[in-house]
């Protein structure tokens, strides 16, 4: 009996002793890294706690969870992995607790700082959308704020690629997480490049870029001229680009100037892109016209290249606007050229003839070579005769001539003659002589002189003859009494009789 309890005894001693001599369990170590050091609201940071460990266990026997505000309240729960992603939504510092347990339940825990800055925003071009020929509509979405209020938010562009607010931008009255802008005062015919944009207190970004391409002017090439004729051509209009807005409006101008306007006499062809003809019409003859065809939109009117041409040409248009006698034998015509024909006037004048429709080839003037109004001085008619008389004017294309004008001469009257001043008086002599300054319209045959120591004049007195015809003649009066008064007529004759001129005297010497 006492030997059984001796042996208890010693079994408990020895059960004692052993359980004394095993080593105590401590908890386990924490610590953990962190990359990047630094971020934004937008890092990814990655945790890595396999730097915790346990003097008793082995390391992947470690549990291990995550406290990302230090509030007190775990954001993960226990977990053997020792690698773990977060990213952080606010800007600010942090201190991340984690918590380390063995597998007995020792647990321990690890504190660190970090800093958490702000990110850009994040916006969305959403739309874009035609105002009208120069105004844009862009629409666009704020995504993300990158953990700071957005402080503005809208547009931007340029006629360059990746605009910037340093371009020019509009901001948006409500900078919503939705929003739109409306772009205006853009030029016509352009490709502008847009951007919507967001700035928080980081600085703007921007979203993706949009292209839009403003209406500009048409594009209208002339077509080549045709069908040339006195009064009309043929032309149109090929090649035509809308520039970005539909043509409202086409056809063809014309001038006599160099640069044909829609202002001046034009076609109208009607809208449409389509390949045009046009019929000019009422065109002067011989005449240089420009001509380009037009295309007209909602931004403007453009022009094609001018071309020119000239309608066939045509004999001159003139006629004889009045008349009036110049003497008996002469004629003044007044005479218009109203149309050149498209040449140039070589030369103009009048013709005569006893026959109707006299023409160059009959007794002419020349009296210049333009337009308009010109006199034509015709002399050395017969008295008492109907002569017919036209104008006439000559280009290279040939001579025109004005309608046939008659005109009857006046009938032939005795010659109208002055006398000339008595000189060189002797006792037996003198000197005189006259002028006809107008035969009557009829030859004067006989000139000269008669005198008389009567008061009427006799050409069957005494008398000279000096020759016969117009103009200035002299006289010599011989065999004269002295001391006796005379009386000196000169004189004419032609076919119809004798003028006389007038009366002087004089007296010889002794």
């Amino acid at each position: 009996m006492y030997f059984a309890k001796a042996s208890i005894s010693v079994l408990l001693a020895i059960a004692i002793l052993i359980i004394g001599c095993e080593k105590q369990n401590s908890p386990p170590v924490a610590d953990f890294t962190f990359t990047p050091i630094i971020g934004n609201t937008d890092t990814v940071f990655t945790f890595d706690a396999s730097v915790s460990y346990d003097h008793e266990d082995e390391v992947q026997t470690l549990q291990i969870r995550w406290d990302w505000t230090n509030d007190g309240t775990w954001d993960t729960d226990f977990s053997t992995s020792k690698f773990i992603s977060h990213q952080f939504n606010e800007f600010r510092d942090y201190t991340i607790v984690m918590e380390v347990r063995d597998p007995k339940g020792l647990v321990s825990t690890r504190k660190k700082a970090i800093r958490v800055s702000p990110s850009f925003p994040v916006v969305k071009t959403v739309d874009k959308e035609t105002v009208n020929d120069h105004s844009v509509r862009i629409q666009g979405e704020i995504l993300k704020d990158g953990g700071s209020p957005v402080l503005e938010c809208g547009a931007c562009w340029s006629t360059h690629e990746g605009p910037t607010i340093r371009d020019q931008s509009i901001s948006s009255d409500d900078p919503d997480s939705s929003f739109y802008v409306i772009a205006d005062h853009l030029n016509s015919g352009m490709t502008y490049y847009f951007r919507t944009y967001a700035i928080n207190s980081m600085g703007p970004a921007y979203g993706i870029q949009v292209t839009h391409t403003t209406p500009g002017l048409p594009v209208i090439h002339t077509s080549r001229i045709g069908n040339i004729t006195l009064t009309s051509a043929s032309t149109g209009g090929n090649s035509i680009l809308d520039g970005g807005s539909p043509v409202s409006y086409k056809g063809v101008c014309w001038s006599r100037f160099k640069a044909p306007e829609i202002s001046d006499p034009r076609t109208l062809e009607g809208p449409g892109s389509e390949n045009f003809e046009s019929l000019i019409q009422n065109l002067i003859p011989g005449t240089n016209f420009y001509v380009r065809a037009y295309a007209i939109n909602s931004v403007g009117v453009s022009y094609g290249e001018i071309q020119t041409f000239k309608t066939t040409s045509t004999l001159p248009t003139l006629y004889v606007e009045a008349f009036s006698m110049v003497g008996r034998t002469s004629v003044k015509l007044f005479s218009r050229i109203t149309f050149s024909g498209g040449e140039n006037i070589l030369v103009r004048g009048a013709c005569w003839s006893l026959n109707p429709n006299p023409t160059t080839a009959d007794p002419s003037t020349s009296d210049g070579n333009s337009t308009g109004y010109f006199p034509s001085n015709i002399t050395g008619l017969e008295s008492n005769r109907v002569y017919h008389f036209r104008a006439y004017a000559t280009t290279i294309i040939g001579t025109a001539y004005s309608n046939d004008i008659m005109i009857q001469t006046e009938p032939p009257v005795p010659p109208y003659v002055s006398t000339a001043p008595v000189s060189g008086i002797t006792s037996t002599s003198a000197q005189s002589g006259g002028e006809i300054t107008d035969g009557g319209g009829s030859a004067v045959t006989v000139r000269g002189v008669c005198w008389s120591t009567g008061t009427n004049p006799f050409v069957n007195s005494q008398r000279t003859t000096d020759g016969s015809g117009n103009g200035v003649f002299e006289s010599s009066l011989t065999e004269l009494a002295p001391n006796t008064t005379y009386y000196v007529w000169a004189y004419a004759v032609n076919s119809v009789g004798t003028g006389y001129g007038n009366r002087v005297s004089f007296k010889t010497r002794n």
